[in-house]
């Protein structure tokens, strides 16, 4: 039994000794569906770019854009979401990380119905806070709580993401989001800059 946990307790700190810190310097593209409470069926899916940039060792910047459209009934709906934040993040380890973040909002919803169209838009800001942890050379794990505040009113949700890379650049990922009424799921490629 001392020789299990033994090579267990080995086997765990020889993970953490090829661990590697998470890289801010990536892009990814990916499928995105959401489910909105209480809307009649509206279940829009559709693409979601996302990009972050380190400036320094714990300044970073990120941004994303989605849209995502369904048909409810004769009307076709677009849902248009857009940020950009300016982050610092905190090393816990070599391989974890906590981060926080401050962002700029924007949504738009515009119905189309033939060659008519119209839309509404809003933004405001967003607080985010997450940890991201490389558990092992191939595998990361993220979390985060994020706040957002917009004209209409505010959303709070709890994210949580994985990437697996089959190189030190390329990965293949999926994501949940949960909010107070949107709940969105995805799969995305993503490739680090070095």
């Amino acid at each position: 039994m001392k020789g299990v946990l033994i090579a267990a307790l080995l086997g765990v700190w020889s993970v953490g000794a090829a661990a590697v810190e998470p890289v801010y310097d990536y892009a990814s593209v990916g499928y995105s569906q959401a489910d909105v409470d209480n809307s009649d069926g509206f279940q829009p899916a559709g693409f979601k770019i996302f990009a972050s940039k380190a400036l320094t060792d714990s300044i970073f910047l990120n941004g994303t854009f989605s849209r995502l459209s369904d048909e409810v009934e004769a009307f076709d709906l677009d849902f248009d979401e857009a940020s950009l934040g300016f982050g610092y993040r905190y090393g816990l380890t070599r391989s974890a990380d906590v981060y926080g973040t401050l962002s700029y909002e924007y949504v738009k919803l515009t119905a189309k119905v033939g060659s008519r169209s119209e839309s509404i838009d809003d933004n405001g800001y967003g607080l985010t806070a997450g940890v991201r942890t490389m558990l092992t050379r191939s595998f990361e794990l993220r979390g985060a709580v994020k706040f957002i505040d917009v004209d209409e009113g505010s959303d709070t949700g709890v994210s949580v993401a994985a990437d697996y890379f089959f190189t030190d650049q390329l990965a293949v990922g999926a994501e949940a989001s949960i909010g107070d009424d949107v709940n969105t799921y995805g799969v995305n490629l993503r490739y680090n800059f070095f």
